[in-house]
Formats: C-alpha cells, structure tokens, sequence
C-alpha cells in the first residue's frame, strides 16, 4: 500500500489527475482479494495491482476513461467466459475514485497515511461512497478521523476488511498499519536471510541480540529495530502483546529456553522455535519440568518453518516467512469469520 500512496503523493505534487482502483469486493477465484489497489494516470498503472491479467487490462482502460470524463464510478466484473473470456468463475467489484490533480485534502490525507505507516501505529483507511462522490480518510487513535464522516471508532477498529452504510454513504475500511510485530531473536545467518523478505512481505521486524555486533544496520538494513539485550530480561525491551509474532533462532539450545519461557507467558499470537527434531524434544523436556503444560506448549510451532527440506539460511528463510505468510492470512481469516459469525447472531435476533 506503501507504494500507491507515494505514486498518488507524486501525481498530486506533479499536478497530474488519477485515478485510484480499488477491489472493494470479490467472490469466488478471483485474481486478488478486497483491498488490492493500483493507480492509473494517463500514462497508465503507475503504482499497485488489482491482480494482474485480464481482470487489470480491463480495469485499466476504465480508468483511462473515468480520467477523461473526470467522474468515479463503481463496476463490477464477472470472471467467465461470457464477460471478461476468464474461467476462474469468481467476481469483483470495483471502485474508480478519480482524484483531480487539484485535490490537496487527497495530499494532506496521503502525507498523513505515509506519517502512520512509519509511526507503525494502528491505522485503517477508509474509502467514502455517496452517490457518485468518492473521497478516502483514515483513523488512528492519535489523529481521529481524517476526511470521513464518521464518528465511532468502534466502527472501523476491525483487523479484516469491513463494508457498511451510513446516513446514506458507503464506507469501505480496511487495516493499513495493524500495528503487529516480528520480533526474531538471535541475528545469526537464518536471521539474516529472514528479515529482508519479511520486510518485503509488509511485516515489521524487530531484531533481539545481546551482541552488539549481531544488531546493526550492516547486517540488518531493512529492520525496523535492532534491540541489543539480556536474554533473560527480553521484557524491558519486547513488549509482546497478542498481535505479535515471535521467532526465536538464538545461537544455542540454552539461549532458545531462557526466550521460549519468557515468550509463553506473553499474549503473542505466534511463536516459532528453530531447532532440529532432537532440540525440539529437549526444549519440550525443559519446559515441562520448568511447569508449562501440554496445551502452553503446543502454542510453540517447532520446528519453525513450511516443510520444505531447507537447508542453506536462504531457503531456512523462506520456510520460516512462509510461515509467517500463513500465519498472517489465519489470522485475517479468523477474525473475518468472527465478524461475520456476530453479524448473523445480530440478525437472527432482530
């Protein structure tokens, strides 16, 4: 999303009119889920995807066109042969919010998004439907909200995508910043290979060392912060809350006990432990004896990492992120399900 905001902050500062499409939902196999964004100007997509392919042509040149006549405008696209001649069945729905290069709300709204994104402080966007008229905001604790006409926080603090309407408006809120953690401890060669893809992958990363020189930007350029400490005492300087991803891959079998039993008594949403099968049953020995119970344990995934036979740092790397990938996409799943499970419990009562 990074990289759409800064392609819209550049048409606005170049006084260029664009056009941000936006997949405000989809149903079935479709090439990208809700949220996907691009942004077409007359040169055509600058910044982001919709997913690619036939679905993206299309919703190009629509853009193109929403550019010419200067007006958004919603659209909705089946994926079969009889429409787009695609056979993944699904649909998607789209929105065109043309945005002239005039708008300087658009700019303040966009700078503010960039400001969130590197607070990392909890942030949903909001895209604002009324007829014709399409505006996007924001709300953070720290700001309120900014250009919507909303008023509950309540509304928009949700980790999965949520449509609703209002007095006659439409709002589509998404999560920006969900505010989450990675905090890898151990900076060793795995570490290494790990935290460039993870920032890749949208993840904030917190590297945890007690040797300065496992804790540097040399060796970590993408971190977000580099942590050098006791690792008896990761809770003066890690304050793992239940968003939180913990990856513990320490230099040695003590060093990974002293973080995992620590690190179980916080609320964090994932835990992974790196080790071999025979490291795995003496730390499930450790923590036994030290009182931890059966069910405290399995919320340890060991051996970290996606089965599939790494070896080199590099492919541990991408087994461990892998992981983590699917270790995000449960959690959007199950808190979907959870709104959508109050939704029809709220229904059946009325």
């Amino acid at each position: 999303m990074e990289d759409v905001l800064l392609a819209l902050k550049k048409c606005l500062e170049e006084q260029e009119d664009a056009v941000i499409v936006s997949v405000a939902d989809s149903v079935g196999s479709t090439p990208r889920s809700s949220g996907a964004r691009m942004i077409v100007t007359g040169k055509g997509r600058t910044a982001g995807t919709i997913g690619g392919g036939k679905v993206e042509f299309v919703a190009e040149n629509t853009a193109k066109e929403v550019l010419a006549n200067k007006e958004s405008k919603e659209e909705r696209h089946t994926l079969t042969p009889g429409d787009l001649g695609m056979v993944c069945g699904g649909r998607v729905d789209l929105i065109y919010n043309y945005v002239p290069a005039a708008d300087q709300q658009t700019l303040h709204v966009v700078n503010e998004l960039l400001r969130q994104i590197e607070r990392h402080e909890p942030t949903w966007i909001i895209d604002q439907i009324e007829g014709k008229h399409m505006s996007f905001g924001f709300y953070s604790k720290s700001t309120g909200f900014q250009n919507v006409d909303l008023s509950d926080p309540k509304i928009v603090q949700t980790r999965s995508r949520r449509m609703f309407e209002m007095d006659g408006k439409t709002f589509l809120v998404e999560p920006l910043v969900d505010g989450s953690k990675v905090y890898v401890f151990g900076g060793g060669h795995v570490a290494q290979a790990l935290v460039p893809l993870l920032s890749t992958l949208d993840f904030y990363t917190v590297v945890f060392d007690d040797r300065p020189d496992y804790v540097t930007k040399g060796l970590f350029p993408t971190a977000d912060e580099l942590v050098c400490g006791d690792f008896n005492q990761i809770g003066e300087k890690c304050p793992i809350n239940d968003s939180d991803y913990v990856v513990i891959m320490t230099r040695g079998h003590a060093f990974d006990e002293v973080v995992l039993k620590q690190v179980l008594k916080t609320p964090a949403y994932y835990i992974g432990n790196m080790g071999s099968a025979n490291k795995v049953r003496n730390l499930i020995v450790a923590l036994k004896k030290a009182g931890f119970t059966d069910a405290q344990i399995e919320r340890v995934n060991m051996p970290i990492g996606i089965k599939i036979d790494a070896e080199t740092p590099a492919e541990l790397g991408v087994s461990v992120g892998a992981e983590l990938i699917q270790a995000r996409g449960t959690k959007r799943i199950k808190k979907t399900t959870q709104h959508f499970e109050k939704k029809s419990q709220a229904l059946e009562k009325a």
